[in-house]
């Protein structure tokens, strides 16, 4: 499969009244197409932050910005926004963003929203925007009868199927899906993860699936990325993360995780996240890891090749 979107030491950092938080601080990896990379790891670790920084949809408190965004050997980075959106914004990469719920306009009707993209972005007539819309609805198994229901009518998972309608209306290569599933039930939550397959089958998507559960991540995905204080402290193809993790985070987040078939006890990491204004020197996972070395407190680690498609950023593999 070829790369469709190659990160190369991208950044993101925030000014706030604390300081400056580095929410995203030099990540590298690629995408191939066709393909499903989840970024997974606590609140706060910067998963969505790192969604809009490939989206380029930057707040106003940005500090930093920089890195290289190549999609499909185009450097993002040398576009302005208008060129973002007469040539990438919906026609070519989406965002489905966190919570369905708000993500809606409650005084429109559904087949309003789905007619937008159309009217604005490709310059049709109503009618035929009211066509596709009906047709976006078929597409992600919804009745046209919606088209003339408001958001508050709809459930859940009706509002999170038209959320992710919309971000397909104009065909994207790359689809981000920040925590598609929250907020929803275990039954809608598997009907969205299953609709999500089928829509990648038929539409040869590619996807960036954001979430902190790692079960979830395991239905869709094809590579793990595992996202720690503002880095990826481990990446590798789905059975590597989850049969064999090296990094000592990953090996809690998956010990934290129930499963059907194993007795094993629940663990926990202790402590918390660190602060992102003031993170810690070296390591950043230096202060609740069980392995912790006198080196980890002062040395950054650097991303080890543990095996054709594991790559794991570990003072304990880099010294090994």
């Amino acid at each position: 499969m070829t790369i469709l979107l190659s990160l190369k030491d991208l950044t993101l950092y925030y000014r706030t009244r604390r300081g400056v938080v580095k929410a995203v601080d030099g990540v590298s990896f690629d995408i191939k197409e066709g393909s499903c990379l989840s970024l997974v790891g606590e609140s706060g670790c910067g998963k969505s932050s790192m969604a809009y920084a490939i989206m380029r949809l930057l707040p106003r408190n940005t500090h930093t910005y920089r890195g290289v965004l190549l999609f499909d050997g185009r450097n993002l980075m040398d576009l302005s926004e208008s060129d973002l959106r007469r040539e990438f914004w919906l026609k070519r990469m989406a965002m489905v963003f966190q919570g369905a719920m708000n993500s809606l306009n409650p005084v429109l009707t559904i087949g309003e929203q789905l007619s937008e993209a159309f009217t604005i972005h490709a310059g049709l007539d109503k009618l035929e925007a009211q066509k596709r819309a009906a047709e976006l609805l078929e597409l992600v198994r919804l009745p046209r009868s919606l088209l003339n229901k408001y958001p508050h009518e709809l459930s859940g998972g009706m509002k999170q199927r038209v959320v992710i309608a919309i971000a397909l209306s104009l065909r994207p290569q790359l689809l981000i899906l920040d925590e598609p599933t929250s907020a929803l039930d275990v039954i809608t939550q598997a009907n969205i993860i299953n609709l999500l397959k089928k829509l990648q089958e038929e539409l040869n998507l590619t996807y960036i699936f954001i979430t902190h559960d790692l079960s979830l991540s395991s239905e869709l995905s094809d590579y793990i990325a595992v996202m720690y204080a503002g880095k990826v402290v481990e990446l590798g193809d789905i059975r590597s993360i989850l049969t064999d993790p090296k990094h000592p985070y990953t090996q809690k987040l998956l010990a934290a995780t129930p499963r059907l078939l194993e007795d094993a006890k629940l663990e926990f990491i202790p402590g918390s996240p660190p602060d992102l204004a003031s993170p810690p020197p070296g390591c950043r996972f230096h202060p609740r890891c069980p392995y912790v070395m006198d080196v980890c407190k002062n040395k950054v680690p650097n991303p080890v090749k543990v095996s054709s498609n594991h790559y794991v950023s570990c003072l304990l593999w880099e010294r090994a």
